[in-house]
This record gives C-alpha cells, structure tokens and sequence, in this order.
C-alpha cells in the first residue's frame, strides 16, 4: 500500500481499502472473518442428490416429499451428525435443521423435476443472429415475419411439427410447442436498431456513417481533379 491508504472495516467485517488517490478496493466480510464458534451449518456443505422425478413440482404429495426427504439423509449420511432433521416443502425445498439449531435450505428446483417433462422443459431453443429494424418498439409486420422466419429455421431440428411462434412489436418472440408449453426470447436478442437511411446517422449517437463519410472523400476528390484540369487548360 502507498503511505496515505486507509482502511476501514464495517460492523460484517467487509474492509474498504482507500488509496491515496482517492480510488478504493473491496474485501467482503466472507473473506475475511469467520465465527469464532462455527455452527453445524458453518461446518456443513450437504450433498444435493440427483433430482426426484414428481408429478407437479409446484405441489408435491408425501409421499414424493418423502422420498426427496430419504434421499439427502442417504447422500448425507457421512456429514450428518445424530439428531440432524430434513423437512421438505411443497415445491421441493428441503430444511435441514442440525443438532446445535443452525440449518441449510436446498431449494426445490435443485432437488425435484418433472415426471413428465414438457415440450419447454425439453427443449432450449437456438437464439438467430439479431435482425435489423427500423423501430426497436414498434416492429413492422415485415420486420416481424423476418424474427419470426430466423428462430424457425435455426430450431428446424429441435421444435416439433405443430410449434408455433409470434412475435411482438417489440421483438419479443413466444414460441408455443404442440403441448401447449411455452419459451419466450427477449425482443433485445433478437432485434436491434438499423442505421438511419434518410442522414446515415448511428442509432442515438449522430455519428456519421462511413458511407457518407466516403461519398464526402469522393466529393472533394473530383472537385479537386476538376480545378486541376481547368488550370492545365489555361496555362
């Protein structure tokens, strides 16, 4: 450190290091400082087993629960200590509450799936390359059909016969599968703003583009050839 650098250190144990120049770094607190008396939790990274296949992931049955429940005290059994308890939710999440009080949560999405997938759980549609429009809020008909005609061929070999995709004015695309399951990309990764035809102009930075800069250069250039031509004529 050069002389004149400070350090300050906040009530979490995060240090903010002060140059002298007025710059700073930033050490969080979980680097620094650990409990003097670590709990359970502290000293405890459960195991996540693979994930339990249920018929409605936002509503398990107990018996579902249960067998998510079995398997993390089976992938655990090593870690545990006795007295360790596992409670698992509707959707999934599992609590595991040690001996000492302290406890770890697993969400559900980590520990449960679909029995019968969707056609959107399947698939991860391809995102095209970005069309060019002449309004990123407010997409032509035409320029609706081109995003729309791009994700359908990029996906030729993974959407199945029967999906279907609209376009938003904004660009935003929703693809429906046969199953009736959805994705949905973004219109920001699909479309982006065009050059300004009328001025050549950047989209929001009125920069000029290189081809008016070149039709300039060109300008200029025979303007010149022509004064040189007219003075060798008149010598």
């Amino acid at each position: 450190f050069p002389p004149g650098t400070t350090v300050t250190v906040e009530k979490d144990g995060t240090a903010t290091i002060t140059y002298p120049d007025g710059s700073k770094d930033v050490i969080p607190g979980t680097d620094l400082v650990k409990p003097l008396n670590p709990t359970d939790a502290d000293r405890i990274t459960p195991t996540v087993p693979e994930k339990t296949p249920v018929k409605d992931v936002t509503n398990l049955t107990d018996e579902e629960r249960k067998a998510v429940e079995d398997k993390i005290k089976e992938v655990n059994k090593d870690k545990f200590p006795p007295g360790t308890t596992v409670t698992v939710e509707k959707d999934g999440t599992a609590t595991i509450t040690y001996p000492d009080g302290s406890k770890d949560v697993i969400p559900g999405t980590d520990l449960v799936k679909p029995l019968n997938p969707t056609d959107a759980d399947r698939i991860t549609p391809t995102v095209p390359e970005k069309t060019p429009v002449k309004d990123v809020t407010n997409l032509t008909d035409e320029e609706r059909k081109a995003v729309e005609d791009k994700i359908k061929e990029v996906n030729k070999d993974k959407f199945p016969p029967g999906t279907t995709v609209t376009v938003e004015k904004d660009g935003t695309a929703t693809i429906i599968y046969p199953d009736g399951s959805k994705d949905v990309i973004p219109g920001t990764d699909l479309v982006f703003e065009k050059v300004n035809g009328a001025r050549g102009l950047l989209p929001y930075t009125g920069t000029e583009s290189n081809l008016e800069v070149t039709a300039l250069g060109a300008m200029s250039l025979a303007a010149a050839l022509v004064l040189i031509a007219r003075k060798k004529k008149e010598e």
